[in-house]
């Protein structure tokens, strides 16, 4: 398959993602890819936080309407420019105008739309031939351990390395046709020496470590980071609220921490997973002559998975509680979203990289 007739809409689901920008050439594709917010198609009056959106009396009978609210939103970059301009307006902020902001928006949506809540690539390149791209595969692993100076050159003879090339007489002869001198040549030899020199001293302070694995049963490239040591939380004290009575007594109650009974979570609602899955970031994957990397697949083990638990963005149940005070009836309605997941409510998650990634090799294979 040539690169020029790599659809990335094959790809990527349409509805949920969309294309910012694409580079092709004969050996390499990236294309730039941007997910959309779900909520941007999130119901507002509904979803807004302890929210009274109506109150009716008739006599003896108070009758309120009320939104509980989505706890679980992440928040829209719209958000954050809506807050800026009140700020103005209200005063807070006098050093920066309305124009400022708007400006300030319109420039970070060139690079970053605001209807998109994350941004990532996906590079597919061309090595023609599968040697190649093993051998490109493998650089990406012994890199950092041998420095760039001694990486060897994909498609190159005998494993020849970038500086072994630059003293091949033969290759050094080729260079001086090209306008360059002796000492040019060995400057930027000693130049790639030092870089390579730190980036090995890089790795190993950094201790990442890198290595040559399979994704399904393609080989692929993984990295993992230091293991850091989990903290355990101390248990929750319990927390009471001391009141003065009129005659000097004190009396204690147990603070509820302000959750409505009746919202219902899940048990495991917020329960967190161990990120990256396995301790491994998947960074780069060979299929045959072709190569596929990006953000997009080192964000794989990084992501959440499509099932944990989220409120619906559009979904609402209301529940009403009827209480009686002193000859009044108090009748309230609490409008809840609904208990839903990520990959249902349209956030990004991880099964929906991975069938993005499986698709591409698809593609490719």
């Amino acid at each position: 398959m040539a690169n020029k007739d790599i659809k990335i809409e094959k790809i990527i689901n349409t509805k949920r993602w969309k294309m910012l920008d694409k580079t092709i050439n004969n050996q390499q594709s990236v294309f730039k890819l941007g997910h959309l917010n779900p909520e941007v198609f999130m119901d507002f009056e509904k979803g807004e936080r302890n929210k009274i959106l109506k109150t009716e009396v008739r006599g003896n009978i108070t009758e309120t309407t009320s939104a509980y609210g989505i706890i679980t939103k992440k928040g829209k970059m719209a958000d954050f420019y809506d807050a800026m301009t009140i700020a103005i307006q209200t005063g807070l902020i006098t050093q920066l105008t309305i124009k400022d902001i708007q400006d300030m928006r319109d420039k970070t949506n060139t690079v970053f739309p605001e209807e998109c809540d994350f941004i990532t690539d996906i590079s597919i390149v061309n090595y023609n031939e599968e040697k190649i791209a093993s051998q490109a595969l493998e650089n990406l692993a012994i890199q950092f351990t041998k420095g760039l100076a001694g990486t060897p050159i994909p498609g190159a003879p005998n494993n020849m390395t970038i500086e072994e090339a630059f003293t091949n007489p033969l290759i050094v002869a080729e260079m001086k046709k090209q306008g360059n001198s002796t000492e040019n040549i060995n400057k930027i030899l000693e130049m790639m020496k030092e870089a390579s020199a730190q980036m090995i001293k890089s790795a190993q302070t950094s201790n990442i470590k890198y290595e040559i694995g399979k994704f399904k049963q393609y080989p692929a490239i993984y990295f993992s980071l230091p293991i850091k040591p989990k903290i355990k939380k101390g248990k929750k004290k319990n927390r009471t609220i001391e009141i003065k009575n009129p005659d000097g007594t004190i009396t204690k109650i147990q603070a509820s921490g302000g959750i409505d009974d009746r919202v219902k979570f899940p048990p495991d609602a917020f329960k967190k997973e161990d990120l990256p899955i396995g301790g491994k970031i998947l960074q780069a994957i060979q299929i045959k002559n072709f190569l596929i990397s990006g953000g997009l697949v080192t964000s794989l083990h990084c992501a959440p998975s499509g099932k944990l638990f989220c409120q619906s963005l559009t979904q609402f149940n209301i529940i009403t509680k009827v209480t009686h005070d002193g000859g009044m009836t108090f009748i309230d309605h609490l409008i809840v979203p609904l208990n839903s997941c990520l990959e249902k409510e349209g956030y990004m998650n991880r099964e929906e990289i991975k069938d993005m990634i499986l698709k591409s090799i698809s593609l490719l294979g």
